[in-house]
């Protein structure tokens, strides 16, 4: 019998095999406390590495080897360190390039394998709040440090006049807050305005109310159970999407909704990193990352609540009126629209 011959596609399968062998290897090393550890850039051996952790060292050794074999960390003897760009993107959580949280929505995917297979052998349906919990903090903390990076320097400024009037006081919604990471943000940026975080999951605006009352931002922030639909409120001067209107089953119905909800003269706006629009984002590495993914979030909640114009972008760029914008290499879109009279 002939040795089959290695093939590129071989080549990329156990690429891979082995880049998933590498989420658990994360997980760790973000619970633990093991990138933290070794922020500071300095070498550590394996031992020393224990010592400040608590974990054991013949596992940490094999943890490490692991990291160094994958590019992951740097390594030289039984020394092992992370440059400046490996630590802000697996150890401090403030970084803009932060990025070991996420894992945990990776997580979920496979938690909830059992849960895909029957809704691919049904109807497609998979609800939101199915999901395995580690998929609301996963989501959350792979979106926070571009919030706590852009939301109120970057994004927020690119409305005309928006910034002014949160200053001075203003009503916001922020519809799919989940658990309130970008309400929060604001009401701490924008001590006059008052702020409305909506979100259809239960848990998660328990959790962002929760936050609320840590934060002591009660008098000024609420959180709401409701969907993009129906939810209350009237003469807001600014309803915000960030990173949820892609996964809506209904973003005309979400716009529409919106649209009521402001008051004449207002803002609408939407934010979302990943360009869905077909096989041409294949072409980016968030473009591949978000169709890998999107079999197992958006459409199985399209299929669950029997809508079927999610992810649709024409159909999404008709409800708010304006053309697509760019905003660096990361292929990222955000929208925005003023209510006329």
């Amino acid at each position: 019998m002939s040795k089959p011959a290695s093939t590129p596609f071989i080549h990329t399968l156990i690429n891979d095999l082995g880049a998933a062998a590498m989420l658990p290897n994360i997980m760790l090393g973000e619970e633990l406390g093991l990138y933290r550890a070794m922020a500071d850039g300095q070498p550590v051996t394996a031992q020393t590495l224990a010592t400040r952790t608590g974990c054991n060292a013949r596992l940490l050794r094999e943890w490490l080897n692991a990291h160094a074999a994958s590019g992951y960390m740097q390594h030289n003897d039984e020394h092992f360190s992370l440059d400046e760009q490996q630590a802000q993107a697996l150890a401090h959580e403030d970084s803009a390039t932060y990025i070991a949280g996420g894992t945990q929505a990776i997580a979920s995917m496979v938690l909830d394998k059992d849960k895909l297979v029957a809704a691919m052998r049904g109807d497609g349906g998979l609800a939101w709040g199915d999901h395995h919990a580690c998929m609301f903090g996963g989501v959350e903390r792979l979106f926070r440090p571009g919030y706590r990076n852009h939301l109120v320097g970057s994004w927020l400024p690119a409305l005309e006049g928006v910034v002014d009037k949160l200053h001075a006081g203003a009503r916001v919604a922020d519809i799919g807050c989940g658990l309130g990471t970008s309400t929060l943000l604001m009401a701490e940026a924008f001590a006059a305005s008052h702020f409305d975080g909506i979100d259809y999951h239960a848990p998660s605006v328990a959790t962002a109310g929760q936050r609320a009352r840590d934060s002591g931002l009660t008098e000024r922030v609420r959180f709401t159970q409701a969907s993009a639909k129906d939810y209350p409120g009237r003469d807001y001067d600014l309803v915000c999407f960030f990173d949820c209107l892609h996964d809506l089953g209904d973003p005309v119905g979400a716009a529409r909704h919106a649209w009521q909800a402001l008051k004449p003269g207002a803002r609408c706006c939407w934010w979302s990193r990943f360009r869905m629009i077909g096989w041409t984002t294949t072409s980016t590495r968030w473009g591949v990352c978000s169709m890998r993914s999107r079999r197992f979030c958006a459409r199985p909640i399209h299929c669950r609540r029997r809508w079927v114009l999610g992810l649709a972008r024409r159909r999404v760029r008709r409800a708010f009126g304006v053309c697509l914008k760019r905003r660096g290499s990361a292929t990222c879109a955000g929208r925005a629209r003023r209510r006329s009279t």
